[in-house]
């Protein structure tokens, strides 16, 4: 039986979604989260070449960067497409949501990055008009043109589960949006039903952010 361990801060932000897959596949895991006081030790100790986290051991193996771990997770579970142009068109949508929305969140959401709550505020309302309601416009229209079930076939995939992490990640910003989008608001509420994702949700740890 493969042993996993996932080294991470605890936060969401670039781990969330690996321990979604994770939970989706029901896999079992050691979950090692680090304080920003432990870090600067830990990682001169630990099991990581990159000096960097998130981290996921398998049997031992470090596996660095978080959207590698993650396509491997999502082979793992056989969730990463059927055929080349499939997998092509996972990626695609998944590192859209990664890196056109979760990696530029930081600076309304994390403290570190502003620790003025009034101006995280302002800054998540300019994000909100000038990023988020113009990118969901497009993921609207790309999730309609690719005419599936969910975003790549008829079968749930790592594309969808990136997708529902995204939305999670600015949920406090969708009330205000002018535009409704009801066909991804119900793709999104199918993710969340799934059994696995919604006992994921009811039992994970509370994070900093």
């Amino acid at each position: 039986m493969v042993s996993y361990k996932l080294h991470y801060f605890n936060l969401d932000a670039r781990a969330e979604l690996v321990r979604l897959l994770l939970a989706y596949g029901g896999i079992k895991y050691e979950d090692v989260r680090y304080s920003f006081d432990e870090w600067p030790t830990a990682k001169e100790t630990g099991p990581f070449p990159l000096k960097q986290i998130p981290v996921l051991e398998v049997d031992g193996k470090p596996i660095c960067q978080s959207n590698t771990i993650c396509r491997y997770l999502s082979r793992v579970l056989g969730i990463d497409g059927k055929d080349d142009v499939e997998k092509a068109l996972i990626d695609m949508v998944a590192d859209t949501c990664t890196y056109e929305i979760v990696e530029k969140a930081y600076d309304h959401r994390a403290p570190f990055a502003e620790p003025d709550e009034n101006k995280r505020i302002e800054k998540g309302k300019v994000f909100r008009d000038e990023k988020l309601e113009p990118f969901l416009i497009k993921l609207d229209s790309l999730y309609k043109k690719l005419g599936g079930k969910y975003f790549v076939g008829d079968q749930l995939t790592y594309a969808d589960l990136a997708y529902y992490r995204m939305i999670n990640n600015v949920k406090p910003l969708l009330a205000d949006l002018p535009t409704p989008h009801p066909e991804l608001k119900n793709l999104y509420v199918r993710i969340s039903e799934e059994p696995k994702i919604k006992e994921w949700e009811k039992t994970k740890a509370e994070v900093i952010f």
